[in-house]
């Protein structure tokens, strides 16, 4: 038999629970997986807030009455973000083509040593980053089967600007050992353009390396 609480008192539970669950993403950095890190004291403070104002609503709040479903509703999905939550994006955009060939970077030079994946890709779409020498992290993808780049091994990150809802993927193609789809690696090569006219990697070096903490770019 479901609790019995008043509208009020359930109203405050439910904000109760979403303000724990919004600081358990903050304090374990699993946030990052979902927003820029900037964003991940602003979602601490909003939870804080959310707890303090949920405990006060069922301290205060009178009465009794049966709770809407929608009220379970939430709270079965708050306990499945907690026990459950998703990782960081996975391969699957990058493998179906939908990615950037070119990338914006607030000042493009020709990449050297260790640069990010999206300011290699900037410098290539301006004709600046062949035959480079460089090393780049992100994760392996495989062309999807019926999409242009089928059976073509990348890698690649996620940009985001707000949050995963905005994300944008870039990639290059690796030539050379095959990776693992989805593995995180750190590869270091010559950079090259491949048939299709993408940046690509002469792999020299592929080591299998962690997934980083901030995911994203």
């Amino acid at each position: 038999m479901l609790p019995i609480m008043s509208e009020g008192s359930w109203a405050g539970f439910i904000a109760a629970a979403t303000g724990v669950l919004l600081c358990t993403l903050a304090l374990t950095g699993a946030a990052t997986d979902y927003v820029r890190p900037f964003f991940v004291p602003l979602i601490l403070v909003a939870g804080v807030v959310l707890l303090i104002v949920g405990i006060w609503t069922i301290a205060t709040v009178p009465g009794s009455g049966r709770p809407r479903n929608s009220a379970w509703a939430v709270v079965v999905v708050v306990a499945l973000a907690l026990l459950a939550a998703p990782g960081s994006l996975g391969s699957y955009f990058v493998d179906t083509g939908r990615v950037a060939t070119t990338a914006t970077a607030g000042r493009i030079e020709r990449p050297e040593g260790d640069v990010r994946l999206d300011d290699l890709v900037a410098a290539h779409s301006a004709g600046i980053a062949e035959g480079a020498h460089i090393t780049v992290e992100g994760f392996a993808g495989r062309g999807a089967q019926g999409t242009p780049s089928e059976g073509r091994w990348f890698l690649a990150r996620y940009v985001i600007t707000c949050c995963v809802a905005d994300a944008t993927g870039v990639r290059i193609t690796l030539l050379g050992p095959q990776p693992e789809q989805g593995q995180w690696y750190r590869a270091s090569g010559r950079v090259t353009t491949d048939d299709h006219g993408e940046a690509a990697l002469d792999v020299v070096e592929l080591e299998r390396i962690d997934e980083p903490e901030v995911a994203y770019l």
